[in-house]
């Protein structure tokens, strides 16, 4: 399993792997074919843990200490909606896009629909991609009340009426995503998740 360090001046990242070598070139323009090849393959190796590494850790990122008064933090909020969502039935592949589909709501809360379904982009189909991408238009349509006059507001997803993944994201905003708040919700782990995620990711780069 990929491990995370500090380092010191002058110290080298660690080796994933005894067999991998260092390319000792400090500029990437002097990389020749034979460097990138030992890159792309050392890489390819560890691929999917790389990927399931970090996607965890930016998901552990969301457990935070403090809150603006939603009774839990978002890590919990992702973790609830994947539970509900496994114990509806849905395949493993909705069950990843509801456990990233705010992954990043504390760094990048404006934009973290985008952040999430660039994150996805190769190992999620593309109606879930869709739905990643535009999920906050749905939940916008619950959030209405933010403005005084909210009946002259236009419900943020009709712009998307008539979409063939319409419905997809409208089901899981409607009866998963706005659900996800509370204390008392049974809510899977995060190491329960990680071999669905990493079986998600596996399969999706071999596509």
């Amino acid at each position: 399993m990929i491990k995370f360090a500090n380092y010191r001046y002058g110290e080298k990242s660690k080796l994933a792997h005894s067999t991998f070598s260092y390319i000792n070139k400090n500029k990437v323009c002097d990389f020749t074919p034979d460097d990138w090849n030992i890159l792309d393959k050392q890489r390819n190796c560890i691929d999917v843990e790389a990927r399931v590494a970090n996607i965890i850790s930016l998901l552990a990122a969301q457990e935070i200490d403090y809150g603006w008064g939603y009774p839990i933090d978002p890590l919990r909020h992702a973790l609830q909606t994947a539970t509900m969502i496994m114990e509806a039935g849905y395949d493993n592949q909705m069950i990843v896009t509801a456990l990233i589909h705010d992954i990043g709501l504390v760094s990048c809360p404006e934009n973290h629909g985008e952040f999430a379904s660039t994150l996805g982009q190769q190992f999620l189909s593309e109606g879930n991609i869709w739905l990643l991408r535009h999920h906050q238009d749905f939940i916008g349509s619950h959030e209405l009340t933010r403005f005084l006059n909210f009946d002259n507001i236009v419900d943020p997803r009709s712009h998307w009426e008539g979409h063939p993944y319409y419905d997809l994201t409208a089901t899981f905003v409607d009866k998963f995503d706005i659900i996800a708040n509370s204390e008392n919700m049974p809510t899977a782990s995060l190491s329960f998740f990680r071999p669905i995620l990493s079986d998600v990711i596996e399969k999706g780069l071999q596509r």
